[in-house]
C-alpha cells in the first residue's frame, strides 16, 4: 500500500502552512489594504481578508469519503454531541483543534480548486477526531486507536492513491493531533502532519507543523490580550504560585513522568508539616499558593474557573506529563 508519498524540503511552503495555521488558532481581522500606524509608533501594511498573504497555493480533497469528513465532523456541528465529547473525553482539546484547522484550510484565501496549481495539499482527514468518537461511541480506546479498523485506513489509502495529484512530486499534510503513539500505525510515519507536540524524529519525517492547543475562550486570543493594560500585567497578584494537575492513574508505572508532579506536590505537604510544626504558616514569598489536582477545567475542589487561579498567581509551574501539549500550558501563558 502505497500511502507514503516522499516530501520535496519545501521550507517556504511549511513556514507559510504553519503561519495559516497561526492565524486558524488566533483568529484573522479583516483590515483593508492600507498603510497604518502601530501602538507603538511603527508603520504596518494591512491586507484584505480575501487575498493571500503568502507563498502558497493550497488544494483540499474535498471530495474525499464522507466517511473520512462529514461523518467525523457531524460531532462538532452538533450542539449536542458536541457537548458530550467536551466534557467526556480527554482529547476534546485535539480534536476540536483538528476540526478547527480544517475549516481554516477550506477558507483560506490562499486554497486553489486546481490541483495543477497547489504546492500544498490537505488531507481533511481529521485522524484524532475519528480515533476519539470511535473510542466514545464504540469504545476500544487504547495506543494504536485500534477503533478505528484496518479496513478503513486501507479505503483512506486506497482513494488517496487513485488522485493523480497524489504522488512523490507532491507535498501532503495529514491533520493528526496527539501523539503518535495514539494514532493509526498507517498515519504514523507520514511525512508531514500538523500536530500539537514536537515528535520524535524520523528519516521519512522532515518536520512536522506544531500548533498550540484551541482554547475558544475570548480571553485566551493573543489579539484580545495584547490589549490589556499596563496595569492589569502590574496589579498585585493572590498567590505566589498556582499549580494545578492531573495525578497518576492506576495503569501508570513508577517511570511515568507524572511521577514528578506527586514528588512536587508531596515536597510542598512535607514544607507545610515542618513550617506548621515550627509555629510559622504556609506561605511562599508571603504569599499563599495554590495547589490541587485537576481534570476536565476543574480542580480537585470544584473550582471551575481554574483560569482566573491562574491569572492571580505569579508563577504556574507545569511539570511534565504524559505528553509535552498539555491545554494548561496555553492557559498559564495566557
Amino acid at each position: 500500500m502505497r500511502n507514503r508519498p516522499r516530501v520535496r524540503r519545501a521550507r517556504v511552503v511549511l513556514f507559510s502552512a504553519a503561519v495559516i495555521v497561526y492565524h486558524a488558532m488566533f483568529a484573522r481581522v479583516d483590515v483593508s489594504p492600507s498603510l497604518f500606524t502601530t501602538s507603538s509608533g511603527g508603520v504596518g501594511y494591512r491586507y484584505p481578508p480575501d487575498v493571500c498573504r503568502f507563498n502558497l497555493s493550497v488544494y483540499v480533497y474535498d471530495d474525499l469519503p464522507a466517511e473520512f469528513t462529514s461523518e467525523i465532523e457531524q460531532h462538532w456541528t452538533n450542539t449536542t454531541t458536541r457537548e458530550i465529547l467536551a466534557k467526556s473525553s480527554g482529547q476534546w482539546d485535539d480534536s476540536n483543534t483538528e476540526y478547527q484547522i480544517a475549516q481554516l484550510f477550506r477558507s483560506t484565501p490562499c486554497r486553489t480548486g486546481d490541483p495543477a496549481k497547489a504546492n500544498l495539499f490537505v488531507v481533511p482527514y481529521p485522524h484524532q477526531s475519528d480515533c476519539m468518537t470511535s473510542a466514545h461511541f464504540h469504545g476500544g480506546y487504547g495506543p494504536g486507536c485500534p477503533q478505528v479498523p484496518t479496513s478503513k485506513m486501507r479505503r483512506l489509502f486506497g482513494w488517496l492513491n487513485e488522485q493523480p495529484s497524489y504522488n512523490s512530486d507532491n507535498q501532503h499534510v495529514f491533520l493528526t493531533m496527539y501523539h503518535r503513539l495514539m494514532l493509526r500505525p498507517e498515519v504514523q510515519d507520514l511525512p508531514l502532519r500538523i500536530v500539537s507536540t514536537p515528535q520524535y524524529p524520523n528519516p521519512y519525517q522532515p518536520g512536522h507543523i506544531v500548533v498550540p492547543l484551541l482554547n475558544e475562550a475570548l480571553t485566551h486570543r493573543p489579539s484580545y490580550i495584547v490589549n490589556f493594560s499596563n496595569s492589569w500585567w502590574t496589579r498585585p497578584r493572590k498567590y505566589s504560585l498556582a499549580f494545578v494537575y492531573g495525578r497518576l492513574n492506576r495503569n501508570m508505572k513508577v517511570r511515568q513522568p507524572r511521577v514528578f508532579r506527586r514528588y512536587f506536590h508531596n515536597s510542598l505537604l512535607n514544607r507545610e508539616k515542618d513550617l506548621k510544626s515550627q509555629g510559622g504558616n504556609s506561605t511562599i514569598g508571603g504569599l499563599p499558593y495554590f495547589v490541587s489536582f485537576g481534570t476536565f477545567n476543574k480542580t480537585e475542589s470544584g473550582l471551575l474557573d481554574v483560569t482566573s487561579v491562574y491569572e492571580d498567581s505569579i508563577f504556574c509551574p507545569i511539570l511534565p506529563g504524559d505528553l509535552p501539549h498539555a491545554r494548561r500550558i496555553f492557559d498559564a501563558m495566557a
